[in-house]
């Protein structure tokens, strides 16, 4: 049996006590439950669990989000005839829902695996064929219901790809909220450019671009920034390839809150005084999640560096306009575009210290982050979600089980 790392196993305990932490452990052995979103922009929600019925899937609605469902269980004869029913000579593969349009899966009309699974029915339906569907946590779903895009809103996504949370925001909106989705990694905005096109979201413009370069001179109405982060919170032991790829060290960690931080100064920098932020990792370790939070309030978040532009920040050129839509509102002038280019993390994001560094590290003058104030989260709004303990009352921390993955989430208001 695999077992937790040990540097994740020390903070786990450390944090939430040794009974805690052996619950939550727990949950990394558990196999996850199946979890979709119906996209509102393509489908209706009753209609979809009848053709899911249809091909024997059992669905759940959750009670927080009338979007979100559970598949609950397989009648396996149903669905093996309605697989059979779907074969046709050719098959265009399947795209899961962020990984690309270079990655296929065997179609189920070439071959019905001998033990069927869920996904198998799922990856081989229409109306996840045509993006009515997105398969998605419920953990996940939460942050873009904090935020709460309106139609008119102009919202940033600084950590887009693959895009099932800029769907979902485009999905709540009605398409009418004006949404700037930021990506720094060329093939991953592909996968995001894809995503978005499958699941019909409109009025999104894709910045390939580092968002905490983001030219200072556009603003936005309120800003998701679902940080990179360890993913303490979505460990999967007895997925043997996900499991290889999770590290847990204390320098990667270290390297990983300077990124958020950085991050999150240039989300409050980036919203107008009343302005909102919602902030998310998929961590559960306060490292990553209240401690962030804590410095954003105390006004003492990581600065940027004066790297190709003010504060760090670069122009836009390497930006594409997707369907001619704007992003921010660009209030005057244009930025310079950073020259340099940095190491990455695991994730592809490097640590804030080679390019965007600390004032001691760039010789830059000390400058306390944008003043913000917590907007408290009611956890109300999500009955029967299992949440962890919080050092920060008003921000929320989602309990992994077998049916939701680790999850924080904290709403901040700029003053």
């Amino acid at each position: 049996m695999r077992v937790v790392p040990a540097f994740l196993h020390e903070k786990l305990e450390a944090q939430y006590g040794p009974s805690l932490a052996t619950q939550i452990e727990a949950s990394f052995r558990a196999e996850r439950a199946t979890t979709l979103r119906v996209n509102a922009l393509k489908a209706d929600r009753t209609d979809v669990r009848e053709q899911l019925a249809e091909a024997g899937l059992r669905t759940e609605a959750v009670a927080w989000y009338a979007d979100a469902l559970v598949v609950q269980g397989l009648d396996e004869k149903r669905a093996r005839a309605w697989l059979e029913d779907q074969a046709t000579p050719e098959d265009e593969g399947h795209e899961d829902a962020g990984a690309g349009p270079a990655a296929s899966d065997a179609s189920a009309d070439a071959h019905i695996p001998a033990r069927l699974s869920a996904l198998d029915v799922l990856r081989a339906h229409p109306l996840y064929k045509d993006g009515s569907i997105y398969l998605q946590n419920l953990s996940a779903m939460i942050p873009p219901l904090v935020l709460g895009p309106q139609p008119g809103q102009s919202v940033l996504d600084m950590c887009a790809a693959p895009g099932g949370k800029t769907c979902q925001l485009a999905a709540l909106s009605g398409n009418e909220a004006l949404i700037t989705a930021c990506e720094k990694n060329a093939a991953r905005a592909e996968r995001l450019r894809y995503n978005l096109d499958k699941q019909g979201a409109r009025r999104v413009n894709i910045m390939v671009t580092d968002a905490r370069k983001l030219d200072p001179f556009f603003t936005f109405d309120a800003v998701l920034l679902d940080a990179p982060c360890s993913g303490s919170g979505t460990v999967q032991l007895a997925d043997e390839r996900q499991a290889r790829k999770q590290r847990f060290e204390a320098d990667l960690l270290a390297r990983t809150v300077r990124t958020q931080q950085t991050l999150l100064r240039r989300a409050l920098e980036a919203v107008p005084a009343g302005g909102v932020v919602t902030y998310s990792t998929c961590s559960i370790l306060a490292d990553e999640n209240e401690q962030v939070v804590q410095a954003a309030l105390d006004g003492a978040l990581s600065p940027a560096a004066a790297a190709g532009g003010r504060d760090g920040a670069s122009g836009d050129r390497g930006s594409r306009n997707r369907r001619g839509g704007k992003g921010g509102r660009n209030r005057k002038g244009k930025g310079s575009q950073a020259a340099a280019r940095y190491g990455a993390l695991d994730d592809g994001w490097d640590d804030g210290a080679s390019v965007l560094g600390d004032a001691a590290a760039t010789g830059q003058r000390a400058r306390r982050s944008p003043a913000c104030e917590l907007v408290p989260l009611d956890p109300g709004l999500f009955p029967g979600v299992p949440l962890l303990p919080v050092s920060v009352p008003g921000t929320l921390c989602v309990r992994p089980t077998d049916r939701y993955e680790g999850f924080f989430v904290a709403r901040l208001k700029r003053l």
